[in-house]
């Protein structure tokens, strides 16, 4: 199945093409008459280009997804911003269930490093 940020399946990521099934490789023999005549450099260069084009079309849509996952992310969040001296609550695992929390605290901040720590 085709992944929705990237736009192609993993399949064809790795192998150029969609899945053929049974029926569409005989379809595509008795379509060619049994001729099948493939040069196999011809082959092997076409294949590269479109796994070539394939990936760079595929980074294009995961980057462009990644940009409306985070707008749509933003949209939702709010700002929070501690000084040294705030007191606050620390969300922590309870010893014995890693699956269950609890706020700990309050605790004084006693050291800013950056505008995230």
């Amino acid at each position: 199945m085709p992944n929705e940020s990237v736009g192609f399946s993993p399949f064809q990521l790795v192998f150029g093409h969609i899945v053929r099934g049974p029926l569409d490789v005989v379809r595509e023999h008795l379509e060619s008459n049994g001729i099948n005549e493939i040069n196999v450099i011809d082959y092997l260069s076409n294949l590269q280009e479109e796994l070539r084009s394939a990936w760079e079309f595929a980074w294009n849509n995961l980057v462009a997804s990644q940009s409306r996952m985070k707008f749509q992310y933003d949209l939702g969040t709010k700002s929070h911003s501690f000084e040294v001296g705030d007191e606050v609550l620390v969300l922590l695992p309870l010893p014995g269930n890693m699956l269950k929390t609890q706020f700990l605290g309050p605790w004084k901040i006693l050291k800013k490093l950056n505008e995230v720590i």
